[in-house]
């Protein structure tokens, strides 16, 4: 058995997922077959639109008024299957009959261009193969090109009002529509007072606003806050001795209430203008897909969900469905919520959520998330319906997707009030502990996991500089690990960040997104990950925003969570016989395994400046102050 196989077998490359560089042209995923043979582009598309559109065809044709300004960007010269022309007769006139399978109609231009030049409509009806379709979009009541193909059009629901679509919906499916207002799974359209809310958020303690970004879940909903407690980036200033605070406490609390109740009354507003936006006849914004069969892409899942999940004995034919696409990251998945509507006149239940990635470079994350939950629900577990069950699995167009079943709840920190002696960090902190005594095994020697170890430090040390006295320090934890006692490996969450717990009517804590799991890993890194992340939500509670600081103030000062997590330790340690001088290192090779991981997602110029890395740092230097809290005695 080879420890952190999962790690091991992944290719970390900085900047390879920054954010804002995810896929576009998400419709085309409804579609009923991938890949396509040609598609004709009338206008110039987004980047992100013709990136996806080049990766799904063999070949893709760029139409525009005025050719000779579209190839200003180099980005362009990178898609070697995507041609550039004129938009006219005598362009159209170069392919024989049937020989498109998608027309897209970029904007309001070209899509009022095709509805008012008949000689346009016939040379489209020439090309489009016989299961050809046409795309194109339009905002308010009414559809420019409303009757205008016999074929059958299918109408659907669109977030954000602009941009790359996020989410999708029938827009016949009210239901649906409402279920993804209710549960905020759409994509934000309004900055609503964006200097007010700088304002406020000043107010709170916070440098540099972020506004919140709404995503789909993963295997449930109330996921749909983007994960608003990850890592800033910024190394916050050791916080001043409390004796040059005191006079000033008052003042900032007041300060930090009041800019918390400006935010959540700007928030309130915000979320009134969005759903009015959203849901409003005049304002929405609509997507088409004109083809034959097309009254099935609305009436049911796609085609190929429906033969995968047939293939395991599922039905889908009476099922509802909705597409939340997430905009930040390209290794985020495609996400088809299914609702079952057997049973007519009744409220639709959600009853699988599918991930489907959008590029196969991203294939082995789903392939392993199937794998660990397998896994996992053939293991000892006490309590199984804290993780989703895969119910189908397939490929389309080359691309993994893994159907599970929803679990129904809400995100971890709308029910969690931050304090230490919360519930739910209970319930967690012990299903975790759960998971190592029921997976644990010694079949791995030290020496091997140190090897396993020092090979992720080089690695650690290729993308960051490290001081050499903390080069130094954490060879030595290392090296610690491979004299000490036996280390047991424990099926390792990955990731169980409080962007990946609900909490289900029943009060349980589920944990989502498998992807990172590692069936040979590490003891106590999900705990001190899981920690960490409590304690910035903790923090913000009390209105201090910057991470690196609410670590600080909530583990490294003497205070109830840290108290909380003395203890937790402990019982941890006993449960699964690791002995204490395994701990501190545990510990601090936890951040630089997560610091390792964050370098994909993080711009060449702020490499130093990762929260992880920052993290690692100022645990090393300030490893007096965290000794107690690992319950080991740390070495200088």
């Amino acid at each position: 058995m080879t420890m952190l196989e999962t790690t091991l077998s992944t290719t970390f490359s900085p900047s390879a997922n920054l954010k804002g560089q995810a896929a576009g042209a998400n419709w085309l995923f409804l579609l009923p077959s991938l890949p396509l043979e040609r598609a004709i582009c009338l206008g110039m598309p987004a980047r992100a639109t013709l990136t996806t559109l080049a990766a799904l065809c063999q070949e893709v044709v760029v139409l525009d008024n005025s050719p000779q300004q579209m190839l200003a960007d180099s980005w362009q010269a990178e898609l070697e299957n995507v041609d550039w022309g004129a938009l006219n007769r005598q362009t159209l006139l170069q392919w024989p009959d049937d020989a498109v399978d998608l027309v897209l109609l970029v904007d309001r231009q070209y899509t009022e261009q095709y509805r008012r030049q008949a000689w346009l409509q016939g040379q489209v009806r020439r090309l489009l193969k016989a299961g050809g379709w046409i795309h194109y979009e339009y905002r308010g009541l009414l559809d420019p090109l409303r009757g205008m193909h016999s074929a059958g059009q299918a109408h659907f629901w669109l977030t954000p009002l602009s941009g790359e679509a996020a989410t999708v919906a029938p827009l016949e499916d009210p239901a649906t529509m409402a279920y993804f207002t209710a549960h905020a799974l759409y994509s934000p359209s309004f900055k609503l007072l964006p200097s007010l809310k700088q304002w406020a958020r000043t107010l709170r303690g916070k440098k540099t606003a972020q506004p919140p970004q709404h995503s789909g879940a993963n295997g449930s909903p109330g996921r749909a806050a983007d994960r608003v407690d990850e890592p800033d980036g910024v190394l916050a200033p050791a916080a001043p001795p409390r004796s040059q605070l005191a006079p000033l406490a008052p003042a900032k609390t007041a300060l930090r209430a009041a800019g918390a109740q400006v935010l959540k009354t700007l928030d309130r507003a915000g979320s009134a203008v969005e759903r009015y936006g959203l849901h409003s006849p005049l304002l929405r914004r609509a997507a088409v897909l004109s083809g034959p069969g097309a009254r099935g892409l609305a009436e049911h899942p796609p085609a190929y969900l429906r033969r995968a999940a047939a293939e395991a004995g599922i039905d889908l034919d009476h099922y509802g469905w909705g597409l939340v696409a997430p905009a930040d990251y390209s290794s985020r998945k495609l996400l088809f919520f299914l609702f079952d509507r057997a049973r007519p006149g009744q409220t639709q239940a959600l009853r699988y959520i599918v991930k489907m990635v959008r590029h196969p470079n991203f294939n082995a994350r789903l392939e392993n998330e199937q794998r660990a939950l397998t896994l996992l629900h053939a293991a000892r577990l006490v309590d199984h319906d804290a993780v989703p069950r895969v119910v189908f699995s397939g490929y389309h167009a080359g691309l993994a997707m893994v159907g599970e079943s929803a679990i129904e709840g809400v995100p971890f920190r709308s029910r969690s009030q931050g304090r230490a002696d919360c519930p739910y960090l209970q319930r967690a902190v012990g299903w975790l502990t759960d998971l190592a005594d029921a997976t644990a095994t010694w079949q791995t020697s030290n020496r091997q996991a140190a090897a396993v170890l020092h090979g992720l430090l080089e690695q650690f040390s290729r993308f960051y500089r490290l001081a050499p006295e903390h080069q130094v320090f954490m060879a030595g934890q290392i090296e610690q690990i491979a004299g000490a006692g036996p280390l047991p490996a424990v099926f390792q969450h990955g990731d169980p960040g409080l962007w990946n717990l609900l909490i289900t009517p029943a009060g349980r804590v589920a944990f989502l997104d498998w992807e990172a799991a590692e069936t040979a890993g590490m003891p106590l890194w999900d705990f001190f990950h899981l920690i960490r992340s409590y304690s910035v939500h903790a923090a913000r509670t009390q209105g201090v925003q910057d991470s690196l600081q609410a670590v600080r103030r909530q583990l490294l000062a003497d205070t109830p969570l840290r108290r909380f997590a003395v203890e937790a330790i402990r019982r941890y340690s006993e449960r699964i016989q690791l002995p204490a001088q395994l701990v501190s290192p545990l510990f601090y090779t936890c951040w630089m395994h997560r610091a390792i991981k964050e370098a994909s997602r993080l711009p060449a110029a702020r490499m130093e400046q990762g929260h992880y890395v920052s993290l690692l740092r100022i645990c090393i230097e300030e490893r007096r102050a965290i000794s107690s809290l690992l319950l080991a005695d740390e070495q200088t």
